[in-house]
């Protein structure tokens, strides 16, 4: 993987900061819903079917949603390095 070409992105996404998490009581490894601050003091819920949504860490993450409707999760670390607030 080393020697793989690199990409910057170039998307322009909406995002949320995740700050809970909904799990699926026969599985608490699975998250079913996330909870997101979009920064208006108005917390909401964000459904994802995205396989790295059901798996993912969650809380602290980024809920994200692409101008053609997909939903995903990034890790807030990723997020923060790859995409910058824009107005």
């Amino acid at each position: 993987m080393a020697d793989w070409p690199k990409y910057a992105s170039h998307k322009i996404v909406q995002a949320a900061k995740v700050v809970d998490v909904v799990r699926d009581g026969g599985n608490p490894e699975i998250i079913l819903k996330l909870i997101v601050d979009p920064g208006d003091g108005q917390l909401e819920e964000f459904e994802c079917t995205h396989l790295s949504m059901t798996m993912a860490g969650g809380i602290g993450g980024w809920a994200m949603l692409y101008p053609d409707g997909f939903k995903s999760f990034s890790p807030s670390k990723q997020f923060e390095e790859s995409y910058a607030r824009i107005p």
